[in-house]
């Protein structure tokens, strides 16, 4: 009996050692296992190690960066702040000056209720409003005194006059071929419409050479008018259809037509290379 227990013990001992086999190897598996990954971690960072001189170049990227969105947004705080700066000087001035500079183009019709005083230029045959008759007479006399002879061509027109004056350009196209519609554009590049003309204020003059009074672009190549544009901000004058801005004022370039906007709006359209149609951008009305 005795011996018969021993033998059982032993079988059974010999069953939970079968048993533990499998436990044993599939532990040393996972040992080995976590063992190669541990090794391959290691080789990778091995042979992943940071290169200094990336890492140099990285940041060095990283800074410029950061500097140039610094940078861009300083310079757009800076441009909003200028800005500001010319709307509120723009405002200013309109303040002072409203009624010398009064915005008339193709889509600003002079107002019905306009009235202003007229005067004649010396020649007799022109006129313009009263409030630029000093500083237009200052101007011409001052260009004289330079050597410079001028001839006014045109001052104030009213719209009857105006509406001619398209008539005669449109039927003068149509006589060349164009056709109604072509011959009215063709027009409309250099006449405003009646009614939307400068002229009509009494606040514009077309200005030429004595010695050459033809309203064309070549005009600018006169002594007489590159003094003129050169000085014309001294005494409240702009040139109204600049050479660059023909695509805010629709207007072809027009070197002899000088428009009044008093001394100070002169200035400061000058002095920021505005149109009389940016000004009123600025104004935001």
């Amino acid at each position: 009996m005795k011996k018969h227990t021993e033998d059982k013990r032993q079988e059974k001992a010999k069953t939970n050692k079968t048993r533990r086999r499998p436990s044993v190897i599939l532990l040393m598996f996972i040992l080995d296992l976590a063992l190669i990954c541990a090794a391959g971690k290691c080789m990778y960072h091995f042979f992943h190690l940071p290169d200094p001189k990336v890492e140099a170049s990285e940041r060095k990227q990283e800074i410029v960066t950061d500097s140039q969105k610094t940078q861009k947004a300083d310079t757009e705080e800076k441009a909003r702040k200028e800005q500001e700066l010319l709307k509120k000087q723009a405002a200013d001035i309109y303040s002072r000056n409203r009624e010398i500079l009064m915005l008339v183009n193709k889509t600003n019709p002079i107002p019905e209720d306009y009235k202003t005083d007229l005067i004649d230029l010396q020649d007799g045959k022109n006129k313009v409003a009263a409030n630029i008759y000093e500083d237009l007479t200052a101007m011409l006399e001052a260009g004289e005194k330079q050597g410079y002879s001028f001839c006014v061509i045109s001052s104030y027109r009213d719209y009857a006059y105006q509406q001619s004056l398209i008539e005669n350009d449109v039927n003068r196209y149509t006589g060349n071929g164009f056709s109604a519609s072509e011959a009215l554009d063709k027009t409309l590049e250099q006449v405003m419409p009646a009614g939307h003309s400068e002229h009509e204020t009494g606040l514009a003059v077309d200005i030429t050479a004595a010695d050459y009074m033809v309203l064309e672009e070549d005009q600018e190549d006169t002594p007489d008018n590159q003094w003129m544009r050169t000085h014309c901000r001294e005494y409240g004058f702009i040139v109204r259809y600049p050479k660059d801005k023909e695509w805010i004022t629709q207007i072809s370039y027009e070197p002899w037509h000088f428009r009044y906007v008093g001394k100070e709006a002169a200035e400061f359209l000058y002095e920021h290379n505005l149109s009389l149609e940016e000004f009123y951008e600025l104004l935001e009305l």
